[in-house]
């Protein structure tokens, strides 16, 4: 038999672990056509589904995974009858999902570094051979052998590679759900193996209604102020309604509002919060607030037509920014030094 899926530490999420959910709101048309391709037979054996974080890709492709463990044979009177791709949570494909029971199903994902008490800052080619081990085994149960990759951003050149392998050659019933926030990062090959399916950030009804379901106590005030900043996020509302998270988009802010000539003490007040021992996730916070900024910054300069030369500098600086952290994650380095000198490096680029 195949071996179960793999879990990730639902720690690691922000709210509940889209292996859960059981609703899936502002995402009914994608919905409506993956059931009528799998109706039709034409689900393609990949499916990459694109957008930004937090808005229920991860969601969709464990809700559309569980539905064929759960009806495998699309012509059962139960698969015709389906009006979306739901399951009661009582139904025991829902139930051995939730507790990573069903051995048709493959999670690939960041693993848990038991040396560092970290997940791994990627997806690794090892990770990668587990999965492709067990797709050459019979299926379990059902028939279907599915892998969720969440998210192919993740993914080492290497992992990548060993992916796209397995896609270009897949066994019978084999499917291929991927989940990806930044698509134009991924191999070319890899995209080009896939069908793509974008999904829009939810709309302002969706998003506070998902926030009502997951924080009930919480006032309306509150939740529709997240909701206003999230850019239709689940993830970024949910971070914004943590008070803790709102004093470091403010002071982050401060700063950024003074450059090129911040407060350096407002900087170290910064590198305190986010570089001790379990800060992980202010740390990853300050690092998607920078991002963003030099981001927007590129996406501004283009929409005033700065000399090609500003933008090459905030294009390069961009890039320098996810190596550094990419580098200093890999190999454990002091993020008090790595938050200074990411600091430095905005500075002496905004000052130019």
């Amino acid at each position: 038999m195949s071996t179960p899926q793999t879990l990730a530490p639902d720690s690691d999420d922000t709210g509940p672990p889209p292996r859960l959910a059981d609703t899936l709101r502002g995402h009914a048309a994608a919905e409506a056509a993956l059931l009528q391709a799998w109706r039709a037979g034409r689900l393609p054996h990949a499916l990459l589904l694109c957008g930004q974080q937090g808005i229920g890709k991860a969601t969709l492709a464990w809700r559309l995974a569980k539905f064929l463990l759960a009806h495998p044979n699309s012509a059962s009177p139960e698969a015709r009858g389906a009006r979306d791709l739901s399951l009661p949570q009582n139904h025991p494909v829902a139930l051995r999902v939730a507790h990573g029971g069903h051995g048709d199903i493959s999670h690939l994902h960041r693993e848990w570094n038991d040396k560092t008490k970290r997940h791994f800052t990627e997806i690794r080619v090892d990770d990668v051979r587990r999965i492709i081990d067990q797709f050459h085994l019979a299926p379990a149960e059902t028939g279907w052998r599915i892998a969720i990759v969440d998210s192919a951003d993740d993914l080492n050149r290497n992992a990548a590679n060993a992916l796209l392998k397995l896609i270009e050659e897949p066994p019978d019933h084999a499917l291929f759900l991927i989940v990806s926030h930044r698509p134009r990062q991924l191999l070319a090959t890899l995209r080009s193996r896939c069908q793509r399916i974008d999904l829009a950030p939810l709309a302002m009804p969706d998003l506070v209604a998902v926030l009502r379901s997951l924080q009930p106590t919480r006032a309306e005030a509150d939740l529709a102020a997240a909701a206003a900043g999230a850019h239709g996020s689940v993830r970024e509302a949910l971070e914004r309604l943590d008070d803790a998270n709102r004093d470091l988009d403010a002071q982050l802010a401060r700063v950024l509002a003074r450059l090129p000539q911040p407060d350096w003490r407002d900087i170290h007040m910064l590198m305190d919060k986010v570089a001790r021992a379990g800060q992980e996730r202010a740390f990853a916070r300050l690092v998607t607030g920078l991002e963003t900024y030099l981001e927007e910054q590129l996406q501004a300069g283009v929409a005033s037509q700065l000399p090609l030369a500003n933008l090459n500098a905030l294009a390069a600086a961009k890039a320098s920014m996810a190596d550094a952290i990419s580098r200093a994650e890999a190999l454990n380095l002091d993020r008090r030094a790595l938050v200074m000198g990411l600091f430095r490096d905005l500075v002496a680029m905004t000052g130019r």
